[in-house]
């Protein structure tokens, strides 16, 4: 017998569109409602990580980075690049801050939209909007992306 409660796996928007999350659905269907046109997953970042302990074979150097790629959620009416995030892991934050530190002066991604501003740190001292306001990218808490955001 099936588990009744599992979640699904994959999730579809009114446009038939196959996101990652319940959340990302509804976001995005509100988008839809709103009459904006999106698109999903739409490129790539590319960025780098350090390596920890990375020694250059080539030249004995302690700085060796790794490139690797990221995909933003959402594009809108082409203009804008939204992040939306159900929980902020510590893992996220830092591909988050890496992602935003190796573009330099080209910010692809600038907008971040959190389903709740859960504390991030164990004394409760930042929450997801403070941390996202700290490594420079805007921030919003809820279901729906601004207009602010899309004009």
């Amino acid at each position: 017998m099936k588990n009744k409660w599992k979640r699904p796996k994959h999730f579809i928007t009114k446009t038939g569109v196959e996101v990652r999350s319940g959340y990302e659905q509804r976001v995005l269907d509100n988008l839809t409602d709103r009459g904006y046109e999106y698109e999903y997953e739409p490129f790539r970042i590319p960025w780098s990580s350090t390596v920890r302990s990375g020694r250059c074979t080539a030249c004995k150097s302690k700085s060796v980075v790794k490139a690797r790629t990221y995909t933003p959620d959402v594009l809108i009416e082409g203009r804008c690049v939204v992040e939306i995030k159900g929980f902020l892991k510590a893992t996220d934050r830092t591909i988050l801050k890496g992602v935003v530190e190796s573009a330099g002066g080209e910010r692809p991604l600038t907008h971040i939209l959190f389903q709740r501003n859960n504390w991030i740190t164990t004394k409760k001292v930042k929450r997801c909007t403070d941390w996202a306001r700290s490594v420079g990218l805007i921030s919003a808490v809820g279901e729906e992306i601004p207009d602010a955001w899309i004009s």
